[in-house]
């Protein structure tokens, strides 16, 4: 089995940005096939994740093979979710969720699956928001990904509000 290193990701390695880009906007592939990634969109991601460089507000963790290739990635980012009127279709609540943790996202190269690398970058991304004083981990998923919904399910998370749409063409 092959050992994996789990380490931040080198935000002076402007190859490794650009792949972390790529994964980000290429992840959709795996449930829609017609999915389709544009350059400036990638370009758009990679400028976003090195606005991400401070550490007291994200995270952007990689996982990385024995043979250095790298295998896995995990973004983070802390948001201040003070109290507020939460509105949904007529329905007011009064929240107070504090210093949240959004994960923006977490993917593992299809060859890796089932190895526990996904369940380690997760906890990895967890404890470090637990350690910044977020009250939780919050992740959109979409509907087609039943392999990281059913993750999330298994490690406690809770599903809430469903985004539903439809096409008008």
């Amino acid at each position: 089995m092959t050992a994996i290193l789990y380490r931040d990701l080198n935000f002076d390695d402007s190859h490794e940005v650009a792949w972390a880009a790529q994964v980000y906007c290429d992840s959709p592939l795996f449930w829609d096939s017609n999915w389709q990634v544009s350059s400036i969109g990638i370009s758009s991601v990679a400028s976003r994740i090195r606005e991400s460089r401070h550490p007291t507000n994200s995270l952007l963790l990689v996982a990385e093979s024995s043979g250095h290739q790298l295998v896995g990635f995990h973004w983070l980012v802390l948001e201040d979710v003070g109290p507020r009127t939460a509105k949904y279709s007529g329905y007011r609540a009064e929240t107070d969720d504090g210093l949240c943790a959004r994960r923006v996202s977490t993917w593992v190269h299809e060859s890796m699956w089932g190895r526990g690398i996904a369940t380690e970058l997760m906890t990895r991304g967890e404890h470090w928001a637990r350690s910044m004083g977020a009250r939780k981990v919050t992740v959109t998923v979409h509907s087609r990904n039943s392999r990281m919904m059913s993750l999330n399910l298994k490690r406690g998370y809770e599903a809430g509000m469903v985004e539903m749409s439809k096409s008008l063409a």
